[in-house]
């Protein structure tokens, strides 16, 4: 529990820049004089951190119960969760957010390394999805970019 919490602040570090400053999803009010991370106040991540565990401590034995057949739920695939993290890296890299793109980058290789230490080799979903991503995504914002 305590990786997926890592992980999700980690990710929040890549997603926000993104969403606060590129996008304009949302926009944080009390960051006037205080210290930020690309506009997100500090106390964001603790909360993310808790937030993460609270949903993981209420889901997780649901999560683990056997279906009928002997198989139990099935997770979301690790091939996503990199890519989508890659996404935002060079979303954030694109437009000069290095420490944002960085800690993307650290998530997904991080991400990369504890699926092929699990599975013993690595996810067939890595590939088709590879080749979508720097095949099409990647190029068009790079290209953007530029």
């Amino acid at each position: 529990m305590g990786l997926t919490c890592v992980l999700a602040v980690g990710f929040d570090l890549g997603f926000e820049p993104f969403a606060v400053v590129v996008r304009r999803y949302w926009t944080w009010t009390a960051v006037a004089n205080g210290p930020a991370w690309y506009g997100v106040p500090w106390s964001n991540f603790p909360g993310r951190a808790a937030g993460t565990l609270l949903v993981l401590i209420v889901t997780t034995p649901w999560l683990n119960q056997q279906k009928p057949g002997g198989t139990s739920a099935r997770r979301p695939s690790a091939g996503d969760v990199v890519f989508l993290n890659l996404f935002f890296a060079a979303q954030n890299a694109a437009r000069g957010f290095w420490l944002a793109s960085g800690f993307g980058l650290v998530i997904s290789i991080l991400l990369t390394i504890a699926e092929f230490l699990e599975s013993h080799r690595w996810p067939r979903e890595f590939s088709r999805i590879s080749r979508f991503m720097f095949g099409k995504v990647f190029p068009r914002i790079l290209q953007k970019a530029a």
